[in-house]
């Protein structure tokens, strides 16, 4: 890979160096086997790290608000029989759609983030949930 050079010969800094981003595989594998909300937060990120905060807050916004739903919804036991299937279907195209400015961006300096601290955070999340169900529900 050639450094890109300013027009008097001096190295220009890459925008995106030392940014991390979720990979698109990571995004994916997480919508499709946690849940769409954590894919909307991790998608999120990286837009957030791309330099487009409108669309990256819209997405965070979407995912958090989603994720509460979720919760609620599992606590009722009326998470929709589907939901798997959405997963699936949103991994595919979250995928798709992440690919190509990926690749770009670690062209231009990006690295790719690892896959493991969200999944402590879910991790926690779950066991937090899981101790509040115990305590709200006894026996």
């Amino acid at each position: 890979m050639t450094e890109a050079l300013s027009p008097n010969g001096e190295a220009l800094e890459r925008p995106l160096a030392g940014r991390k981003l979720y990979s698109p595989g990571v995004i994916a594998g997480y919508t499709a086997l946690a849940n769409l909300p954590m894919g909307c937060i991790l998608y999120g990120l990286n837009l957030r790290q791309r330099g487009q905060r409108r669309l990256s807050l819209i997405m965070l916004w979407f995912g958090a608000i989603s994720l509460i739903l979720l919760i609620f919804m599992s606590f009722k036991g009326a998470v929709p029989p589907f939901a798997f299937v959405v997963g699936i279907v949103a991994a595919i195209n979250v995928y798709k759609l992440e690919k190509r400015p990926f690749e770009r961006a670690l062209q231009r300096g990006a690295i790719r983030a690892r896959w493991w601290p969200p999944a402590l955070l879910l991790v926690a999340v779950l066991g937090l949930l899981v101790l509040a169900m115990v305590w709200i529900h006894p026996g």
